[in-house]
């Protein structure tokens, strides 16, 4: 062989090596980026996995965001003070009774350290008009901040997988969770 023809040979092997450096770099590069497609990092927005929640019931019963993740979540935070979330009871009763809420748990979390006492909260709670629902204390405002929960009522629905579906202020009517594709 050749000068010429090695030198040929060599030129052309390094070319393809160099391709194929190339060509695994892409391949890891676009591994990467399907794994950070396919995982959801924790947050609070629509698209976010929710964030873990441990609080106490009324009881003192302390409970976990997560024993209820075979079903769809109605977060609702909420105030004993707030008209809004007083009237958001009655348009979740109205749906439960419609079978609107069928498969989902509602949560309530009252913003405990924005009230005056949690006895205030107990009297509340013994009137609240839904059966079937589970109301936590968020007494040091942990949750809160963590949620960046700044009006009331702040509600999130979160689906069986723990994603966050939708977040919003204010009153969710029963027409609005009648039309709504998460209570279906």
């Amino acid at each position: 062989m050749t000068l010429k023809k090695r030198l040929q040979f060599v030129g052309v092997c390094f070319i393809l090596f160099s391709l194929g450096l190339l060509y695994l770099q892409s391949n890891h590069e676009l591994a990467l980026t399907q794994r950070a497609m396919t995982e959801v990092s924790e947050g609070i927005d629509k698209g976010d996995k929710a964030f873990p929640i441990s609080l106490k019931k009324l009881s003192g019963e302390n409970i976990e965001l997560a024993e209820y993740e075979d079903q769809n979540i109605f977060l609702f935070f909420f105030t004993t003070w707030c008209e809004i979330c007083s009237e958001q009871w009655n348009h979740l009763q109205a749906a439960k009774n419609e079978g609107f809420m069928d498969g989902t748990k509602i949560i309530a979390i009252n913003l405990t350290d924005e009230e005056r006492n949690v006895d205030d909260v107990i009297q509340y709670a013994a009137n609240v008009p839904i059966d079937d629902v589970t109301i936590l204390l968020d007494e040091d405002g942990v949750v809160q901040n963590t949620y960046q929960v700044a009006v009331v009522p702040t509600r999130l629905l979160i689906n069986k997988g723990g994603i966050i579906e939708d977040r919003a202020y204010g009153l969710m009517t029963f027409n609005q969770i009648k039309e709504s594709s998460f209570f279906q």
